[in-house]
């Protein structure tokens, strides 16, 4: 058995928790050197949590081994298969995983409804929603609004940050700072959606990449769908669809000055 010393082991912790974490279990990964949060919903597994990982892989393979029933599935499936689950519009997915690739988190511009045969998407505003549309349906073959802000926000070009602005403040119930607010720019003008979440505990939020003009702003829960697909710890979600008591202007080039909107309990 191979040992390495404490001294050389590359664990790198934290003495304090950090800011956007709600849950202990998020407090304890992170702070303990398991893992390291990458961008919204998506984590690192350093070389501790790896081993924990593996070992939990190995008790699972040894129980499946034991009563027999463990399978190796190919990488390449047939596409009945996705056809099945209307998941096939490769050319969707893999602009969705470059997204990914690129640095952009989920977004959850989008609505969806649960049936007999599961959940699925009667709207979409971004290629980054985690859920795709059923079958025939190539919307998400080209970015939208929100993509666009999101990725140019990340990869600006020279005349971008002139050409667009922002808008930021806080979300609060009750005093407190909301966590984990989906909150939506809307353009009245050009009916188009940007959106992002407020990611920290005191409610605050920014949402780059606006064409400069009046929008409204729209605070909502993140209850439909999975919330670990789009933040980490655990959101608010006991507060009402809340909108802006007022057009919030946007200038070129600038910020809108801090907005805070205030919801109340469902």
């Amino acid at each position: 058995m191979s040992c390495v010393r404490a001294t050389d082991f590359f664990l790198p912790t934290l003495k304090d928790d950090p800011a956007d974490a709600e849950a202990i279990s998020h407090r304890l990964l992170v702070r303990g050197g398991f893992v390291r949060q990458v961008g919204s919903g998506l984590y690192t597994y350093l070389p501790l949590g790896q081993r924990v990982m593996l070992k939990i892989e190995s008790i699972i393979r040894e129980e499946m081994n034991t009563i027999g029933v463990e399978w190796s599935m190919p990488v390449l499936l047939p596409a009945e298969l996705w056809k099945a689950s209307g998941r096939y519009d490769v050319e969707t997915i893999a602009l969705h995983e470059i997204g990914h690739l690129s640095g952009l988190g989920h977004s959850a511009i989008g609505e969806t409804e649960t049936g007999a045969t599961g959940r699925k998407v009667t709207a979409s505003g971004s290629v980054m929603f985690p859920i795709a549309f059923g079958a025939g349906v190539v919307t998400n073959r080209n970015l939208q609004p929100d993509d666009i802000a999101g990725i140019s926000d990340l990869y600006p070009d020279g005349g971008f940050a002139a050409a667009t602005g922002t808008v930021s403040g806080l979300i609060v119930k009750n005093g407190q700072g909301v966590y984990g607010a989906h909150v939506v720019a809307f353009n009245p003008a050009t009916g188009t959606m940007v959106g992002n979440f407020t990611l920290k505990a005191d409610g605050s939020f920014t949402i780059a990449g606006l064409s400069p003009g009046p929008h409204v702003l729209r605070v909502e829960p993140l209850d439909d769908g999975d919330v670990e697909s789009f933040v980490g710890g655990t959101p608010d979600l006991d507060f009402r669809v809340t909108f802006s008591s007022r057009f919030v202007v946007v200038p070129a080039g600038g910020d809108s000055g801090s907005v805070t909107i205030n919801v109340v309990r469902k």
